[in-house]
């Protein structure tokens, strides 16, 4: 093993690296946030609501990518196999830019009832490069090298935070410096990783067989499959408004995405590396700081004044504000699982992995369908999410303890 990643490099190297990813995960979640941001301003809520489906695919595609290909790169002991996977993870990216491109473009046409073509196209073309920006990220900090992530994320930020300076007036010019901020950050990244795609090694390593990253990619395209079931259904059956209430009240969770993909991208191979038997403690003090991290966004998005709301969303805050209680709630059970699942995938427990994901996905659909169809309200339907999100974190801890109690765990 290399010295970089070796366990013996000094505490502080250690930290240093983590408080960078940290930065490079607020980033990157400020930056989506920013994003869904700006379309919102630009758009009515109705058709916000259609927008929000097409961004519920393309978010769906990119965490199947990053849980499969970003897994491979995470569970990499060693810097010099970290460098050779990065190429092979890379040149899998390209190869996949049209498949992704194409069921991007036609799922969001189709879920879309074709009402913001424009959208659905410019969202099928960003998604490849999306991916690719976000695997460069993966690849800086498997690599011992977060700065590159960082690096990559603050271009992104940047560029997208000139939008609320810039006189922007219609959602085809929010679009532009969309597409236009993910490949200046695509750029940065791979001009600072310095590593060469192979399409050649990413063709031959798709075809390569990994159990833990295989059961997080089902896992995730179970997971956030069923918030497309879930937002395609709410148009359908509740209208264009509820699907626009949700995705405004998940938009503005924003951070707390940062900090579970940072628990993800970064503690993933420090946990690793760690004893065992602290699994335990370890996915507690996670679960707790991920838990009061919730809540204390949860209570300034409750307090925050009407002007200010209507400043971030436009006319989507009035359908919002209802939600984001329910939403809160799912989010504290939401930081359940994710400690959960840092826990059984450090122990290689791919089976119950996928349990836990499947259980909670299938009541998602079907709690969140049943408030769309009963009472037809963002509300309704967000309380549907944070039931099933209750019991997958459930789930998760049962897990856990399980892996846990066994003489040597689910290694």
């Amino acid at each position: 093993m290399t010295a970089e990643l070796d366990p013996a490099v000094p505490s502080g190297r250690r930290r240093g690296r983590l408080v960078l990813s940290l930065a490079d995960q607020g980033a990157s979640s400020l930056s989506n946030v920013l994003a869904v941001l700006l379309v919102a301003r630009t758009l009515p809520s109705t058709e916000f609501g259609y927008f929000s489906v097409n961004y519920s695919l393309a978010v769906l595609l990119l965490g199947v990518c990053r849980s499969y290909l970003g897994t491979r790169l995470t569970m990499t002991h060693d810097v010099e196999r970290a460098r050779r996977l990065a190429k092979e993870v890379l040149g899998s990216v390209i190869v996949l830019a049209l498949p992704l491109a194409v069921v991007s473009g036609l799922g969001g046409l189709l879920l879309s009832g074709g009402r913001v073509p424009t959208i659905s196209v410019v969202v099928a073309v960003a998604l490849p490069m999306m991916c690719a920006q976000d695997l460069v990220r993966f690849a800086g900090v498997a690599v011992g090298r977060p700065q590159v992530a960082l690096s990559s994320d603050i271009t992104w930020l940047v560029v997208l935070a000139a939008g609320f300076v810039l006189p922007l007036e219609s959602t085809t010019e929010v679009l532009v410096l969309w597409v236009g901020a993910i490949v200046a950050a695509l750029l940065v990244g791979a001009a600072c990783l310095r590593i060469r795609p192979s399409m050649r090694d990413g063709a031959s390593g798709m075809k390569a067989r990994d159990a833990v990253a295989g059961s997080m990619a089902v896992g995730t395209l179970v997971s956030l499959g069923s918030s497309v079931v879930v937002a395609s259904a709410s148009l359908a059956i509740a209208g264009p408004q509820v699907a626009a209430a949700l995705r405004g009240a998940s938009t503005l969770m924003g951070p707390l995405n940062s900090l579970s993909a940072f628990v993800n991208i970064a503690m993933t191979p420090t946990v690793l590396r760690e004893p065992r038997g602290n699994d335990r403690r370890t996915g507690a003090k996670v679960a707790v700081a991920l838990v009061i991290a919730s809540v204390l966004v949860g209570a300034v998005l409750l307090v925050l004044p009407g002007a200010w709301g209507e400043e971030l969303l436009g006319e989507t805050w009035d359908l919002t504000r209802g939600v984001i209680p329910f939403t809160t709630v799912q989010y504290v059970f939401l930081a359940v699982g994710t400690a959960a699942s840092l826990i059984l995938r450090v122990r290689r427990a791919a089976g119950p992995l996928l349990t836990q994901k499947i259980v909670a996905a299938v009541l998602s659909v079907g709690l969140g369908c049943a408030g769309a169809a009963t009472l037809g309200t963002g509300a309704a339907v967000a309380g549907g999410l944070a039931a099933a999100s209750f019991v997958g974190a459930l789930i998760g801890v049962v897990q856990v303890r399980r892996a846990t109690s066994r003489p040597g765990g689910a290694q």
